[in-house]
C-alpha cells in the first residue's frame, strides 16, 4: 500500500507576523503555504484557501497529497507534530482528524485513543482531511456559497460550524490527547476572546507527540 502524502495550508491574518512566523519556523514550512486574509473576507473563505493550499502542497515530496492538514496561526504545536500529522493519516486514512478538542469525550482514556468527538464542535485549530473528502465539500459549499457570505452570518462563524452545517453527519475523530493547543483564547484568527478555548486535554509544548503509542487503543 502507498503511503498517504500530506500537504499543508494555514489561514493567517494580516496582524499576526510574528505568531505566523513562528509557527512556520516550529512545523519546518514556508511563507508560500500561508494565506492570509488581507481583504478581510472572513474565517471561512480564508479557510477555504488555506484548504486550496493544502490540496496542492505536499511537504515532503513532488506528490500530490491525498491529505490537507489545514491549521490557523495561532496554533501551538506539540514537538514533532507534522511527524505524527503523517503517522496518523498512514494509520487511519479515511478519517477526518482533529488535533485539538474540548470533548468530554476525552476525559478518562487512555492515551493514543482516538475517539469520535460529538458533544464539541471540533474547532478549526488543525484538522487533517482526505483530500476527496475536501473536494466533496467544496462542491457542497459552492451550490450554497452566497448562505456564507460573512454579511449573512453572526460574527466569528467560522468554517467548522460551516463544515457541520453542510455535513452534520459527518463523522470528526480527535486526538487523545490533544496534540495542539489554542495560542491564547485572544489571539484566535477569527479575531474575539475566548477564555476557555483550550484543549481539555493538551500533551503539552515540550513533549514530543510520537512518544504516544497512537496504535494501543484505536
Amino acid at each position: 500500500m502507498s503511503r498517504c502524502v500530506l500537504g499543508v495550508g494555514m489561514l493567517s491574518v494580516p496582524q499576526r507576523i510574528r505568531q505566523r512566523k513562528a509557527l512556520l519556523e516550529r512545523l519546518g514550512l514556508k511563507e508560500e503555504i500561508v494565506s492570509i486574509d488581507s481583504k478581510f473576507m472572513g474565517h471561512v473563505k480564508n479557510w477555504w484557501a488555506a484548504a486550496d493550499i493544502a490540496c496542492s502542497h505536499a511537504i515532503v515530496s513532488k506528490q500530490s497529497p491525498t491529505h490537507a492538514l489545514i491549521i490557523e496561526d495561532d496554533a501551538i504545536v506539540a514537538d514533532d507534530f507534522i511527524k505524527t500529522v503523517e503517522l496518523l493519516i498512514n494509520l487511519y486514512p479515511s478519517r477526518v482528524l482533529s488535533f485539538f478538542t474540548r470533548s468530554k469525550a476525552v476525559l478518562g482514556l487512555a492515551e493514543g485513543t482516538i475517539v469520535r468527538v460529538t458533544d464539541d464542535v471540533p474547532t478549526d485549530l488543525a484538522v487533517v482531511y482526505p483530500v476527496p473528502y475536501l473536494k466533496e465539500l467544496r462542491a457542497k459549499y459552492l451550490e450554497h456559497e452566497q448562505d456564507f457570505e460573512r454579511s449573512k452570518r453572526r460574527w466569528g462563524y467560522g468554517a467548522d460550524e460551516m463544515r457541520l452545517e453542510l455535513e452534520p453527519d459527518k463523522i470528526v475523530w480527535a486526538t487523545v490527547p490533544s496534540i495542539v493547543e489554542h495560542g491564547g483564547a485572544i489571539s484566535s484568527t477569527l479575531g474575539h476572546y475566548y477564555p476557555s478555548n483550550i484543549a481539555r486535554r493538551y500533551i503539552g509544548n515540550n513533549i514530543s507527540a510520537l512518544s504516544i503509542d497512537w496504535k494501543a487503543n484505536s
